[in-house]
């Protein structure tokens, strides 16, 4: 049997590091992988993308060595900016590993087509960028709190939102085959769409689940959530699998 790996990829200005606390669960038939990008945490010296399309096609090639070397299911989960990156990536994923493409995971991230991004990102104003992004909750409170590390994420941030601004929805005909899991903060302003809104991107099942608070409500529901995403992942796989925590 298979072991079933989940792809994390992050956030727009967020890095691996956010979600290594979630490789700390696994089993022998399960792990979490949080993706790096390039530009950030580890990959800190790199180029940053040109284009939307370049970081998927990276994301993609991450994902597609780790299949070739590996005989593994996989499932792909992104948060915010990472959900639809997560999208297009199991678009060509599903391509290539059909067999090997099990679910597909968004969370806190408006429908591709519904997607609203102004393209006009610039640091004038960073008090103002700060007081807006804390007042919508969109960026974890630690960094919004100290100056220093605001100012060398807000130029990630913002070249991250530039690359989302170039991002055009297409083969709006095409479906995804996996099941879609939607999980969402009860209180946040970025995601705009309706449940039955995901029923267009996949001829799978939609699944939906709420948690208590804004953007980044998985601070204070980690373990519900990771909860809700290895019973999802189980039942793609076996229903016997026993999950462990690492000590």
């Amino acid at each position: 049997m298979n072991k079933m790996t989940i792809f994390i990829i992050p956030h727009a200005g967020g890095s691996s590091a956010y979600y290594s606390r979630f490789k700390l669960y696994h089993d022998d038939y399960l792990e979490f992988i949080p993706i790096e990008l390039s530009g950030k945490g580890k990959r800190i010296g790199e180029k940053e993308y040109h284009s939307f399309q370049e970081l998927v096609f990276d994301v993609y090639t991450i994902i597609s060595r780790h299949m070739q070397s590996k005989e593994c299911d996989i499932a792909v989960w992104g948060h915010s900016m990472g959900g639809i990156i997560a999208y297009e990536v199991m678009k060509l994923l599903e391509r290539r590993y059909l067999n090997r493409t099990k679910l597909l995971i968004v969370s806190g991230c408006d429908t591709p087509e519904n997607l609203n991004i102004s393209h006009s990102f610039e640091v004038k104003d960073v008090e103002r960028i700060r007081a807006d992004l804390i007042q919508r909750e969109w960026i974890p409170e630690p960094i919004t709190s100290d100056n220093k590390t605001f100012d060398f994420f807000i130029n990630i941030l913002l070249n991250d939102l530039r690359l989302l601004s170039d991002y055009k929805y297409e083969d709006a005909d095409k479906q995804l085959n996996v099941p879609i899991v939607l999980i969402n903060g009860s209180n946040d302003t970025f995601v705009k769409h309706k449940e039955s809104d995901w029923d267009l991107y996949t001829k799978g099942v939609v699944y939906y689940h709420i948690f208590e608070g804004g953007h980044f409500f998985m601070d204070a529901n980690f373990n519900g959530i990771v909860k809700c995403i290895i019973q999802h992942c189980r039942a793609r796989r076996s229903p016997d699998i026993s999950l462990q925590m690492a000590t």
